[in-house]
């Protein structure tokens, strides 16, 4: 199972060069993406799931935005899932967390 995503990574990056690697390192609570999950975004295609809804959709969107830059350093991101959370919200409402790192 594990070998199927790297190997469609490795496909994808061969179609289209690059591509943003997306991968849950942590999570906390009700959170629809759990520790280890992990997506593939290029500027055409996307590969697996970092939790779905509108939190990925938003997150596939910025990580396309990052393919233009190609000289960010990898980090991590937070998504809070509670519209009331002051920063970091995720647009979901199941009340957990989770943290996402970012890399080319």
């Amino acid at each position: 199972m594990v070998l199927d995503f790297y190997n469609k990574i490795k496909s994808l990056l061969q179609a289209e060069k690059q591509g943003v690697l997306m991968v849950v390192i942590a999570n906390e609570g009700s959170s629809p993406g759990r520790k280890g999950f992990k997506m593939l975004v290029t500027q055409n295609q996307m590969y697996g799931t970092i939790g779905g809804g509108i939190m990925e959709h938003k997150l596939v969107e910025y990580a396309r935005s990052l393919l233009e830059k190609l000289d960010f350093k990898p980090f991590i991101k937070h998504q809070i899932h509670d519209k009331s959370a002051p920063t970091n919200q995720s647009g979901m409402i199941c009340s957990g967390r989770q943290t996402i790192a970012f890399t080319l």
